[in-house]
């Protein structure tokens, strides 16, 4: 967490049981910000793990503003993709919105490659994205 957000009274990150780490979630004000904690989405498990960690926020704990940090991430695979996807689409079931933040400049041509980024919104940072639901930090 970053030291502005700390000094904001932000609540303490948590992470959701089976992710060993790799997915930390920090609640603004109602937005819900989930940190990768991996810097390659290569390995199947890894992405099928993280898949159902981020789409229980949504479908479960019925998260409707969620920003995803891929600051860490610097490899991923078409199926990191499919379930970005996924994830958009049960967000949107429940009237959510899913934006991203930290995209690295290969992934988000490969996100322009594929579209995706016409459906998901990224972010240059997490403030950048938080503000984006009025959020504001630091």
């Amino acid at each position: 967490m970053s030291q502005s957000k700390r000094a904001a009274g932000i609540e303490k990150p948590t992470r959701p049981a089976g992710t060993n780490g790799e997915l930390v979630i920090e609640d603004y004000a109602g937005v819900t910000l989930a940190t990768i904690g991996k810097a390659s989405l290569l390995d199947a498990r890894d992405i099928q793990a993280l898949a159902r960690d981020l789409i229980a926020l949504v479908t479960v704990r019925a998260k409707r503003k969620l920003v995803l940090d891929f600051t860490p991430v610097r490899q991923l695979s078409s199926q990191a993709i499919g379930m970005l996807l996924e994830l958009h689409k049960q967000s949107k079931a429940i009237d959510g919105v899913v934006v991203l933040c930290g995209v690295n400049g290969q992934i988000r041509r490969l996100f322009e490659l594929t579209k995706l980024d016409s459906l998901i919104r990224c972010y240059k940072d997490d403030a950048a994205a938080l503000a984006s639901f009025g959020v504001r930090v630091g």
